[in-house]
């Protein structure tokens, strides 16, 4: 098992964990469908359980903490979930927000519209295309193993 600190919120603005609880409770709340964080520090992501029919977000951090990459996990069926949404976000330097980002949201059907952003244009650039979103679907993961959504790479 990976190096994982549980909380009950993991806190982007202060890159830290909100209210670090123990594993056993942790555990509690997963089994019974109640919000968690679980914090991988060897693979620098956070995962946040919410359970609702956004499943889980995933949120990959840079060497400051920062999230640079998120991404959606909706539940499809009892076992399975759906990458539903990814976003990509640029920094410039050390700051704390993003400059730039790009927001992928994924249909069941193979839809993609891409939205790109950055602070200097007011007006975000939109792009619609198909692909094929087998690959989008994982396991709902278990407690501690969440290698189903935290792999950055798909």
């Amino acid at each position: 098992m990976s190096d994982i600190v549980y909380c009950e919120k993991w806190n982007e603005v202060k890159r830290g964990p909100i209210n670090e609880i123990t594993p056993s409770i942790a555990r509690k709340r997963h089994l019974n469908k109640k919000p968690y964080s679980a914090w991988l520090r060897d693979k620098a992501c956070v995962i946040d359980l919410t359970f609702f029919k956004a499943y889980c977000t995933v949120h990959f951090l840079d060497k400051l903490n920062r999230v640079d990459t998120r991404y959606t996990f909706e539940e499809i069926a009892g076992s399975k979930l759906f990458l539903a949404q990814a976003s990509v976000h640029s920094y410039e330097d050390a700051e704390a927000f993003p400059f730039s980002g790009v927001a992928y949201r994924f249909f069941t059907d193979g839809r993609l519209v891409k939205t790109e952003t950055n602070r200097r244009d007011k007006k975000p650039l939109l792009e619609e295309t198909r692909l094929d979103v087998s690959k989008n679907y994982v396991t709902v993961p278990q407690f501690g193993k969440y290698d189903s959504v935290s792999a950055r790479e798909r």
